[in-house]
């Protein structure tokens, strides 16, 4: 999930560009978002704070930025 919202960010904000600033603030702002659930996680009933899932979440988002970089669209 991480990692398609990163890809779609990126194409959104960068018309196939590669910027690195605005790809670091993507993936710190998913990664934050992803802290953010899993911290609300420990407010639900029989759902819990993982730091490996925070992991995961931050390695998605640096896959969809890298995806989205190397994608190149053609338009014939």
């Amino acid at each position: 999930m991480y990692a398609i919202l990163a890809f779609l960010w990126f194409k959104t904000l960068n018309k196939g560009n590669f910027n690195r600033l605005q790809s670091a603030v993507i993936v710190i702002v998913i990664s934050l978002y992803g802290a953010l659930m899993e911290y609300a996680q420990i407010l639900v009933i029989g759902r819990s704070f993982e730091w490996e899932d925070m992991v995961s979440n931050t390695i998605g988002a640096i896959l969809g930025i890298v995806i989205a970089s190397k994608k190149r669209t053609s338009v014939k």
